[in-house]
């Protein structure tokens, strides 16, 4: 008789992370002491998203995400794993897409997405597909101090409160320090800053 395997609960944090900074490690730090779940995975973005111009490749991407992880997060009870999902699947250009894929191949498990308080309403008038999304999706959403929580949130939703250390950082914001010449810290791990320093991203063409 073969052995079924038990359905788990699996927390997916996904976005560009471009550069992975202080703003995301304090998201999943959040997700960390209030998601009662089995996995979170990190989940970069492809490469050819047609929303975003991304200017760092996939796989400096992601080496930046296992230095950051381990600097930040050395041992955590809910295992962290970065997942190249999105990297290997570039078809599937929204965020519905990939739920439905991953609802598709893993139908024994049960799927979350992590978000800031302050994408909601971004993702329902601005992403394709985003209302769909929002209307099938199990959303943990981490509430922000600085962000004002919208009128009406997606109906299976869930806050689960502010993270312990309070952050308005943006990738934007950060990418534009590195292109000015400064090391991005302390918004960024020292190991993440030392690797863009290395490899001379993100500087003025």
């Amino acid at each position: 008789m073969g052995i079924v395997s038990s359905a788990k609960k699996i927390l997916i944090y996904g976005g560009v992370f471009s550069p992975p900074h202080f703003g995301h490690a304090t998201c999943l730090e959040s997700a960390l002491r209030l998601f009662a779940g089995d996995e979170i995975w990190l989940m970069p973005s492809a490469d050819d998203r047609v929303d975003k111009k991304i200017s760092v490749n996939a796989e400096q991407r992601v080496e930046m995400l296992q230095l950051m992880l381990a600097e930040f997060f050395p041992q955590t009870k809910v295992p962290l794993t970065i997942s190249p999902f999105e990297i290997e699947h570039p078809e599937l250009d929204t965020t519905y897409k990939v739920k439905q894929e991953l609802e598709r191949m893993y139908p024994n498990d049960e799927f979350y997405f992590l978000i800031g308080s302050g994408l909601w309403q971004e993702m329902k008038e601005d992403w394709q597909q985003g209302e769909e999304f929002g209307d099938s999706a199990k959303i943990i959403i981490v509430e922000r101090a600085e962000v004002s929580l919208p009128k009406s949130l997606p109906k299976n939703s869930c806050l689960i409160g502010e993270p312990m250390v309070k952050s308005n950082v943006s990738s934007t914001f950060i990418r534009s320090l590195l292109a000015d010449g400064y090391s991005g810290l302390p918004y960024l791990s020292p190991a993440v800053a030392n690797y863009i320093k290395k490899q001379q991203l993100y500087t003025k063409k």
